[in-house]
């Protein structure tokens, strides 16, 4: 068992945008659409005590959002990650 355990973690937010719509007096008017965004799909990973690991990738590519999932500030959408002992996050955008 390792001190981190990552078992296949999804993340998905619902991210709102606009589209015009016609009302029934012929104006116009803004009406919110919602759009889900897949961010995380399928994550696995364990890590054990004294090992290193290392996030890399682009902008967009979810590194923080797992991050926030480890450190319990976010819940994932379906998945488990489990840590042993204590956690200390610093996160910066």
């Amino acid at each position: 068992m390792g001190v981190i355990e990552i078992g296949s973690v999804n993340k998905s937010f619902k991210v709102q945008s606009y589209r015009a719509g016609i009302g029934s007096r012929l104006f116009s008017f803004m009406r919110p659409k919602y759009n889900e965004v897949h961010v995380l799909s399928d994550i696995n990973c364990e890590i054990h005590q004294g090992d290193i690991l290392s996030l890399i990738g682009p902008n967009g590519a979810g590194k923080s959002t797992l991050l926030k999932i480890l450190s319990r500030i976010t819940a994932p959408t379906t998945g488990r990650a489990e840590i042993t002992g204590k956690v200390a996050s610093l996160l910066e955008v």
